[in-house]
């Protein structure tokens, strides 16, 4: 079985995405986003969110990082082991 996603990356590095408020932070497990994904998308998404919130827990510089950031393609594979 293999599945299609899109990782959010920065520097060839996988990007903590609920520290983007304070800047761009490497993560050892970066967040599967769907294949069809885009930045922009993610910026509309997290508006979205701030605009329900009502509050700046999603301020400005989450979006100046966001921005500089890639979504990369991301295969992820699994196999199962034969029973015998």
């Amino acid at each position: 079985m293999q599945t299609n996603f899109k990782i959010l990356t920065y520097a060839s590095r996988y990007v903590d995405v609920n520290r983007l408020n304070e800047g761009i932070y490497e993560t050892a497990i970066p967040f599967l986003y769907h294949s069809e994904t885009t930045i922009d998308e993610l910026v509309k998404r997290a508006e979205n969110l701030r605009y329900i919130l009502g509050d700046d827990r999603i301020n400005g510089k989450y979006f100046e990082m966001l921005k500089q950031c890639i979504l990369l393609d991301f295969k992820l594979v699994v196999s199962c082991p034969k029973i015998r």
